[in-house]
């Protein structure tokens, strides 16, 4: 009896075997630690500091009910005017609780990294027995596919990383067991393993939005238990069912983009019951049709396979909603789906070629939206379409073929979601975290289905297993600490400008004024008109080259740059932007203007002590005590622990009690 799956030698009985799991979990921990052994001497990184060091809402356990109220970046900044559109409770649930635990231990961080992703590996070897039962799947193919799948390298950057180390693994571990009950109803268990499939299900997508996949990979799961004629590509024909959900994603994109339709946004509860019943109406009309046009593509009670995750998808769209007024996000580029066409080749050739061979990985990479159809868009357009009709020539006439492209195409299809991405990062390794189980499904039986020889077998898959562990140990590295990860973006993808930013401030602060000069002015040959790398020249230029006249043009665009709505806004480096924009305009004879903006500065919110204290310097020097005093005063009664500013008003104080009133002139300088 052989696997349809992934092939193999026949298996015994499918009796639980105690020795044969424990010796399975021993080897995949093996196979972890070895490719991901050195992580646990890595400190936190990027959006780490935000999501975990930095973050007020992981100090009391009082800020939990918080977590499934928000976004992920309004829990993460500080600023109260970020926002995205990422709803993932269940994901800072996990960092309140180890945050409790281990506080800003990296070891624990990372060591808990490391079981999450070996959990994820079980639950790959879980789900492929619970598939195998039912048409003969060996063990020991399905042990080589958790293997392959454990040391996979495009899941370094899952692994390495805490900010998704803690979404990724989870997500997939959940939804894996969700398919493994899903495979235990459907033969005929109790119901209740249809409730656990559906709870896992919606844990998953507490963690991650891409466990969406979910609604596309039952029925594919569905068409291999039944064994209808064609096996998996007859699951394309249930996946029409999903169509109609679709359609409520698809509206409420056209909707929230038109500013003239916000009414949606705003009144979530009025707009949702209309979406709902029309989603709802759609799927029954569409699962009916299916039924009656083909009878065999679906099975025999569709709701009740389908049904429950849809129903689950619902409420989760129904609890995002209230929560960050969205279903699926607003997109503030102004870009659309159509503007996305002729760059979707490029970023599935990217992530294939990530797939079968995983080298040059990086945080960040050189790959940017295609501006229309040009010849490079055309031909790798073309090409796509050949490397499409390849495959589907190859999955018609294998059925191990269709499921590993089926699933990967499933788990993918998140990815090119990037209407909301940043230009540098409209691609990610971790993406694929998932989807990269169709490869490893098909790398396993391809090794058991033409090489019949144990001793060779064993070989060719432990080679398979240790290129695996050598790419993890190189590439990974870079995600050690933040000078390595940036360091390693600048060198892959040496037009973001992010990198030579932060590469830049961090040579600044060791007082390498001329290597944080040269990188800054690498930020702006990277983005001309970013914001950071003219504050930041502008900066170096007038805090330590002295030369405000050179610094003002750069300080003055960044400014202006910062203010660009469409920008990602970062209040604190704006106002920093703008505070050192005062001081040059002083430092170049213009007094008055400096003190305007202070002034503005100082009166918008959060009312920073800086701006006061800025401006009580130059209104010194110009003599005008009684103003500082009102200022200082004023400021006191925003900030009135800050000492510098008490300081400064005894100062003041101490000066009018000694000052002729006739002599302005004497004023004391500072």
């Amino acid at each position: 009896m052989s696997s349809i799956l992934v092939g193999g030698e026949p298996d015994p009985a499918d009796s639980w075997n105690f020795r044969r799991w424990i010796g399975a979990g021993l080897l995949l921990a093996v196979l972890v630690l070895l490719a991901y052994g050195p992580t646990l001497s890595h400190e936190f990184v990027w959006d780490d500091h935000e999501q975990v060091v930095d973050n007020p809402y992981l100090r009391h356990w009082s800020n939990l009910p918080e977590l499934w109220r928000h976004d992920v970046l309004t829990l993460s900044r500080a600023d109260g005017e970020s926002r995205s559109n990422y709803y993932r409770p269940l994901f800072f649930t996990q960092y309140l609780v180890y945050f409790q635990l281990f506080e800003l231990n990296t070891t624990a961080w990372h060591g808990l990294a490391l079981l999450q992703h070996w959990f994820a590996c079980l639950a790959v070897l879980i789900f492929l027995r619970a598939m195998g039962r039912s048409y003969g799947l060996g063990f020991g193919p399905a042990l080589a596919t958790a293997c392959l799948f454990a040391v996979h390298p495009v899941h370094g950057e899952s692994v390495s990383w805490i900010a998704a180390a803690f979404n990724d693994p989870p997500a997939a571990a959940l939804l894996l067991l969700g398919l493994a009950a899903h495979a235990h109803w459907r033969r005929g268990a109790s119901p209740m393993w249809l409730l656990a499939s559906a709870l896992a299900y919606a844990s998953s997508l507490a963690l991650k939005e891409a466990a969406l996949s979910m609604l596309f990979l039952i029925p594919l799961v569905d068409s291999v238990l039944d064994r209808v004629q064609g096996g998996p590509r007859k699951a394309w024909f249930r996946l029409v069912s999903a169509i109609p959900f679709g359609t409520l994603v698809v509206a409420n994109f056209l909707l929230e983009s038109k500013s003239g339709l916000a009414w949606f946004s705003e009144h979530p509860f009025r707009a949702l019951p209309l979406q709902l019943v029309g989603v709802l109406g759609l799927s029954a009309l569409a699962l009916r049709w299916l039924g009656k046009r083909y009878p065999r593509a679906l099975p025999q009670s569709p709701w009740s396979s389908l049904a429950p995750y849809v129903a689950v998808t619902l409420l989760y769209f129904a609890a995002r909603k209230a929560a960050i007024l969205t279903l699926l996000g607003v997109y503030p580029g102004g870009l659309t789906a159509f503007d996305l066409i002729p760059s979707i080749p490029r970023l599935v050739l990217f992530y294939l070629k990530a797939l079968v061979w995983p080298w040059g990985l990086a945080p960040s990479y050189p790959l940017r939206l295609h501006e229309g159809w040009n010849g490079l868009a055309v031909f790798q357009g073309l090409f796509l379409v050949a490397l499409g009709g390849i495959i589907w020539w190859a999955a018609r006439r294998n059925n191990r073929i269709a499921f590993a492209s089926l699933w990967t195409a499933a788990c993918a299809l998140p990815a090119l979601n990037v209407l909301s991405f940043r230009p540098q990062y409209l691609v990610h390794q971790r993406y694929l975290y998932l989807a990269s189980l169709g490869v490893c499904c098909l790398a396993a039986w391809a090794t058991y289905r033409w090489i019949t020889h144990r001793r060779a077998r064993v070989l060719l898959l432990s080679l398979l297993i240790l290129v695996g562990i050598a790419s993890n140990l190189y590439h990974n590295r870079f995600w050690a600490t933040d000078e390595a990860l940036w360091s390693r973006v600048a060198q892959v993808d040496p037009a973001n400008a992010a990198a030579f930013d932060w590469l830049g401030n961090n040579a600044m602060q060791a007082e390498r004024i001329d290597e944080a000069e040269e990188l800054f002015r690498g930020s702006l040959k990277a983005e001309p008109a970013g914001p950071y790398g003219l504050c930041n020249l502008g900066t170096v230029l007038f805090l330590h080259r002295k030369n405000a006249p050179e610094a003002l043009p750069y300080l003055e665009r960044g400014a202006h740059a910062f203010a660009d709505p469409e920008y990602p806004r970062n209040l604190q480096a704006a106002f920093d932007c703008r505070l050192n924009l005062s001081s040059a305009r002083a430092s170049s004879g213009n007094p008055d203007q400096a003190i305007q903006e202070l002034l503005t500065l100082f009166n918008e919110p959060p009312h920073r002590p800086q701006a006061a204290r800025n401006l009580a310097v130059l209104l010194v020097q110009q003599g005008r005590l009684g103003k500082v005093e009102t200022v200082l005063r004023q400021a006191l009664k925003i900030h009135p622990q800050d000492s510098q500013l008490q300081n400064m008003l005894r100062d003041v104080l101490r000066w009018k009690s000694t000052q002729q009133a006739d002599s302005p002139n004497d004023a004391p300088q500072e």
